[in-house]
């Protein structure tokens, strides 16, 4: 408060009293530090003066309070006023700023095949005080600093990361998204079916039908040694044993899928015996005997029984045929004869025969 004393010089004195508010304001904030691009709002307390009031910034910008401020470094605020009664008064005060957390992604790869493992890296800063929230947008989501991160399905990709850094109560916060996406190409799937999978050394022979999806080429390998890239090929075997066939499928971008069966080619035990025989010591068809391949001959039994089932020889020798004689070294009879014989192949697989023979005399 100002008192004004006035002195007339007429010799009267007169004594008068003029009171007078000077316009003052402060500036105030909730917080004097924030993060860098933040909204800041700063409140004009004005303590004395006469409205209506004007204020000024920095910049001779005409501002009404509350008065709204973006800042990215620390900095001083200045605001001027002025009252109704041209009464001016600056006020000025300083704001504390944190830099928001730098984010820079990388990946070692942006592209490749299904399922896709992608090693990313944030490299803007290595502070102890951040945490990391990385979300793809796949659904997954990771909490490392560098996650390694696979692409099950196919398709394209964005990457995001949300990085908080802490400063003692104030926590500072930044997301970006990777300015590159991540394309994950399909995988074809290799798949093929065989007519047969067991075959014997006569027709060895096998006819495949390449069911693949998405199929653009087709590798095969027989197992071999021998291949083929035609879309359903046949192959034959030279010999007998157990083969891996294999299918790879790649689509136009280069993925691939493999697919495996396994193939068998048998030999056929063969078993040849004649229907007669002529048992005279003539060097010619003198005995009546088998001829085999591919039998155990340690599980053998050959027997002849006459027209009344009696068994009239027998042998467990494969080379040993009938030569007409019958058990005491007495000689058959002319006639038809009945026999049986049981063998085993080298799969322990047994097997029985039976049928005629003409004895001639």
């Amino acid at each position: 408060m100002r008192y004004i004393l006035t002195f007339v010089l007429t010799g009267t004195i007169i004594l008068s009293f003029s009171q007078t508010n000077e316009f003052k304001f402060s500036l105030t904030i909730h917080t004097d530090t924030v993060c860098s691009g933040d909204e800041v709002l700063l409140t004009a307390n004005i303590i004395n003066g006469t409205p209506p009031y004007q204020f000024r910034d920095s910049e001779d910008n005409i501002v009404s309070p509350p008065f709204k401020v973006y800042l990215d470094s620390t900095e001083i605020i200045i605001i001027s006023g002025k009252d109704a009664l041209g009464s001016t008064w600056t006020s000025s005060i300083r704001i504390n700023i944190y830099k928001k957390p730098k984010i820079e992604i990388k990946s070692d790869i942006v592209s490749g095949c299904q399922p896709l493992e992608v090693n990313f890296n944030e490299e803007a800063s290595n502070s102890v005080n951040r945490t990391y929230y990385w979300t793809f947008s796949d659904g997954g989501i990771s909490f490392d600093k560098n996650p390694k991160y696979v692409f099950e399905d196919y398709g394209m990709f964005n990457v995001s990361l949300e990085v908080r850094e802490s400063h003692g109560n104030k926590v500072c916060k930044n997301k970006e998204t990777a300015a590159f996406t991540i394309d994950v190409f399909e995988k074809p799937e290799s798949r093929f079916i065989v007519d047969e999978d067991v075959q014997n050394n006569i027709t060895p022979t096998f006819y495949f039908d390449n069911q693949s999806d998405i199929n653009c080429n087709s590798f095969w390998s027989f197992g071999d040694n021998d291949s083929s890239i035609v879309y359903d090929p046949s192959h034959k075997y030279d010999s007998i044993g157990d083969y891996k066939v294999i299918l790879i499928t790649e689509s136009a971008e280069g993925c691939r899928d493999t697919s495996i069966k396994y193939v068998t080619v048998q030999q056929v035990q063969t078993f040849f015996q004649a229907n007669a025989f002529t048992p005279d010591n003539d060097g010619i068809n003198d005995v009546f005997i088998f001829k085999a391949s591919e039998i155990n001959s340690d599980e053998f039994d050959f027997k002849v029984y006459d027209r009344w089932g009696h068994i009239i020889f027998e042998t467990h020798d494969i080379n040993e045929g009938w030569t007409g004689s019958v058990y005491g070294g007495k000689t058959a009879k002319p006639g038809l004869y009945v026999y049986t014989v049981v063998y085993k192949d080298f799969k322990n697989v047994e097997f029985t025969e039976s049928g005629t023979i003409t004895l001639i005399r």
